[in-house]
């Protein structure tokens, strides 16, 4: 990655943001205590996950060793979490969007003057610095989905789309290890449709026997576990594609419940 190519993916990441921010606009801030689909966690609960972790992510950068000591601090990192997600309880609703955009921007900030293909130590991980932006964009896009979920409004699907298509292409082996089954050898074909261009994004042979095929967007619910593939149009063939979507999972740690089979309607 070049730094226009990071300066461009900096640009979505504020992008995916505001575009969250904008579906919260027209509801008062009672409605930011709504549990949403990640039961028991509110849309406060997600916006602040959110903010926590662009706030390490910039400390990451910036900080590395006080990065690590705070990781080593933090223990068990589901448990961690769990209690930063009451660190926005006491905060109006005016105040935790001017949390996360100014974490957000330090973040980016640091990004920006970092090299892009530099690595940094993350939970558990060492993603480049592109890659780092790459899964807060996802996270946001993730949770975001969850937060419009609970408002039961519908948002417009982008080519942004396309960071996290490949994160879930890239991370194909951590679903099975999350669940301490063996990672299959056998390659997957993984064609889709960008949602607001109608081209094609392709990863692997396209001889493979196994292939996922269908819309960017619902590739992307599943493997981020805000879907179930039963509930979505991918065209699923063969047995290791059809393992992998049931047990897909881009982010780190336990894999939790996902969604079940007919929670939400099913994608056209």
């Amino acid at each position: 990655m070049n730094s226009d190519e990071l300066a461009q993916l900096v640009s979505d990441l504020r992008d995916e943001r505001e575009s969250l921010l904008a579906s919260l606009e027209s509801f008062d801030y009672a409605s930011w205590d709504l549990v949403t689909p990640a039961e028991p966690w509110t849309i406060r609960h997600q916006l602040t996950h959110l903010c926590v972790f662009d706030d390490a992510a910039h400390r990451a950068l910036v900080d590395p060793g006080g990065f690590a000591a705070s990781v080593s601090d933090a223990g068990d990192l589901p448990a961690h979490i769990d209690r930063t997600i009451h660190l926005g309880d006491g905060r109006s609703g005016s105040e935790l969007v001017e949390w996360w955009r100014a974490t957000q921007e330090q973040f980016a900030a640091a990004a920006l003057a970092s090299d892009p293909n530099e690595r940094v130590a993350w939970f558990g991980a060492s993603p480049t610095v592109g890659s780092l932006v790459s899964v807060r964009l996802m996270e946001v896009w993730a949770h975001g989905q969850d937060v419009v979920d609970a408002l039961d409004v519908t948002r417009v699907a982008t080519s942004r789309l396309r960071h996290v298509a490949r994160l879930g292409v890239v991370t194909f082996a951590n679903g099975f290890e999350q669940r301490g089954a063996p990672t299959p050898t056998v390659p997957v074909r993984v064609t889709l449709t960008s949602p607001d261009r109608g081209d094609h994004w392709s990863w692997g042979d396209v001889n493979c026997a196994n292939s996922i095929e269908g819309p960017a967007e619902e590739f992307c619910l599943v493997t981020t576990r805000r879907r179930h593939v039963a509930d979505t149009s991918l065209v699923v063939r063969g047995n290791i594609a059809r393992q992998w979507m049931e047990v897909a999972q881009i982010y780190g740690g336990p894999a939790g419940d996902g969604r079940r089979p007919g929670q939400f309607p099913r994608l056209s």
